[in-house]
């Protein structure tokens, strides 16, 4: 008997070792983002903070192409960077576009570069202030804002516009996350979700380039119990973002890149590894043997970034001469 319906995902294999990736969306995001930065492959992750609308990601991809950093609107001498996440508000203009380039300017110089993109798409509800969608309300009086839920074909115009903008031989993989909006109840996520599926399937028939990953159905129909949830019922829980990412890894990553992968595991292993003697002649061999295989894996990646791991290098010499 089966209890479950597990989710046929086809093999892309389109991550790999020359993969410089954009990564923007909603929260869900930031989880993908832990799992592929240990992959030590160039990352460029929500560089507007976390965006839940379509067309927010939209703004934010012609922003970077266009190089026009949005403008910050000064209410009441007061600093409000609409077109970002709340953490890029701060007391004074200066401090807010302090932070907004702490993240902005890195993305813009990066952008040439990226070949490969992944949007994780929250919501299809938005917020629209002076008839303008907002990324993010930053706690102004709900009277300012008319909430919309936004159309299939608003939503598959504008990122179809801002996708033309990305290079013809380009990887876009999207997604719907799985995280639920429940605020204004189950019916509105449900509506919100079916929308944003309805339009990465119109934006995957019209653009070969882009590829749909179902995260939103594996934890809805595959996972399909509280069990996966956190306590609120509407965040998956650790066990389900792995299982998500093991799904992902196994439909995104190339073997060359997983290859590299578990030699860089097995070189982090032996790093964290405390030993119960020290002093013994035997652990003096076994950091010899890590320095060893940390110089040839620097030596076969010389592009990669190899400063954490010399740092935990000096650090485990010092702590057991």
């Amino acid at each position: 008997m089966k209890f479950r319906t597990e989710i046929k995902i086809p093999q892309k294999n389109t991550i790999n070792t020359t993969s410089h990736i954009l990564m923007i969306g909603s929260c869900f995001v930031e989880s993908m983002y832990a799992k592929l930065c240990s992959y030590k492959i160039p990352i460029t992750y929500n560089p507007f903070g976390i965006t839940y609308n379509p067309i927010s990601i939209a703004h934010q991809l012609c922003s970077l192409h266009n190089n026009q950093k949005p403008k910050v609107d000064i209410i009441s001498n007061v600093p409000y960077p609409f077109s970002h996440h709340g953490m890029y508000r701060k007391e004074t203009l200066k401090e807010t576009d302090d932070a907004i380039n702490q993240t902005w300017l890195p993305a813009q110089r990066e952008f040439c570069n990226i070949n490969t993109y992944i949007f994780t798409l929250g919501s299809a509800y938005a917020w629209k202030r002076n008839n303008v969608i907002v990324n993010n309300c930053h706690k102004r009086p709900a009277k300012e804002f008319t909430r919309e839920l936004l159309s299939i074909d608003t939503i598959t115009s504008s990122l179809s516009a801002a996708f033309s903008l990305l290079p013809k031989d380009c990887i876009i993989i999207c997604t719907v996350s799985p995280i639920r909006h429940i605020r204004d109840g189950l019916q509105e996520n449900n509506i919100s979700k079916s929308t944003l599926r309805m339009s990465l399937h119109e934006l995957e028939r019209q653009d070969s380039r882009i590829q749909y990953f179902p995260s939103f159905e594996i934890m809805t129909d595959d996972l399909r119990d509280y069990r996966f949830y956190e306590e609120d019922l509407i965040h998956p829980s650790k066990m389900a973002v792995d299982y998500i990412w093991n799904q992902f890894k196994q439909y995104a990553i190339g073997d060359p890149l997983e290859e590299r992968q578990i030699e860089i595991q097995s070189l982090h292993k032996r790093l964290s590894h405390r030993p119960s003697h020290p002093k013994s002649a035997e652990y003096k061999r076994f950091i010899e043997t890590t320095k060893r295989l940390l110089d040839t894996l620097q030596k076969r990646h010389p592009n990669l970034d190899w400063s954490t791991e010399r740092k935990q290098m000096r650090k485990l010499t010092a702590l057991y001469p």
